[in-house]
């Protein structure tokens, strides 16, 4: 009986297999700590434009909400940028609208005609707020 030493086209073949497998679940996992990674960056513009839209609505006689809708902030009053979202990677536009007693903030990243994320903030009169992602990758 000849003894072979080699590896047949069989094995060969699975262990290919198994590489794709393994290929395939790293490319699907990675995807997902991107777009986790955007969505932090969103967060934390919304945060930001929370703390402004709070000091703003303390500050301001007859204690309103602000809405603005462009890529930065400007306080006329402090002659400062308050929220810069130009140095962002991924969020760079946002908004802000009054609604009722309260307000929404949304930062956007749009890419590729109709992929991206929102993160929207809803902030109500009783101080609660909900923050929400909707993603299109």
């Amino acid at each position: 009986m000849r003894k072979s030493s080699g590896v047949t086209i069989l094995e060969l073949i699975l262990a290919l297999v198994v590489l794709g497998i393994l290929a395939v679940m790293t490319g699907v996992v990675y995807r997902n700590y991107v777009t986790k990674a955007k969505i932090a960056e969103g967060i934390a513009l919304v945060n930001e434009l929370k703390i402004h839209e709070e000091l703003h609505f303390a500050s301001r006689p007859g204690n309103s909400y602000e809405s603005v809708n462009k890529t930065d902030y400007y306080d006329q009053f402090a002659n400062k940028d308050i929220v810069d979202a130009r140095a962002n990677k991924y969020f760079k536009e946002f908004a802000v609208k009054t609604s009722g007693d309260g307000y929404i903030a949304e930062a956007y990243y749009e890419y590729g005609g109709s992929k991206g994320v929102t993160v929207s903030l809803t902030a109500s009169a009783d101080g609660a707020y909900t923050i929400t992602t909707k993603s299109n990758e």
